[in-house]
């Protein structure tokens, strides 16, 4: 169901004008350090899954992570620069219930976080 949310708001983020954003010091190395970390477990699946198929195992699932994750990084990095669309996005009635009033501040680290338990859940399954 958290995925489905997610594919929704970007959805709607693709049909959106950019605006411009103002992301603090703080978030900016926070969002420097989750960057690199998803980058990381990406390339860490990658080699899994390469390792894993030449054993003829099945990878279907892994791929199919490894392709969301990297969906879901440009979808982030994309929120990352255009918090005030997401904000419009949250003002939506439907949405407001189930987010806070920084919501459109945190959507984007919220989605490198589920990325990188997407690796971690592909990786231990491949193990």
């Amino acid at each position: 169901m958290r995925f489905i949310s997610h594919s929704l708001l970007c959805l709607a983020l693709l049909l959106s004008t950019p605006l411009l954003s103002a992301q603090t010091t703080e978030s900016q190395q926070r969002w420097t350090q989750l960057i690199s970390k998803v980058q990381s477990k990406q390339a860490e699946l990658s080699e899994m899954i390469t390792k894993v198929k030449v054993s003829g195992q099945d990878v279907s699932r892994a791929e199919t992570s490894r392709i969301t994750i990297a969906e879901f990084l440009k979808a982030s990095q994309w929120d990352y620069q255009h918090p005030e669309v997401i904000e419009k996005l949250y003002q939506n009635p439907r949405f407001k219930t189930i987010a806070s009033e920084k919501k459109h501040l945190t959507h984007p680290f919220d989605q490198l976080e589920d990325c990188l338990e997407v690796a971690s859940y592909a990786l231990d399954e491949l193990q």
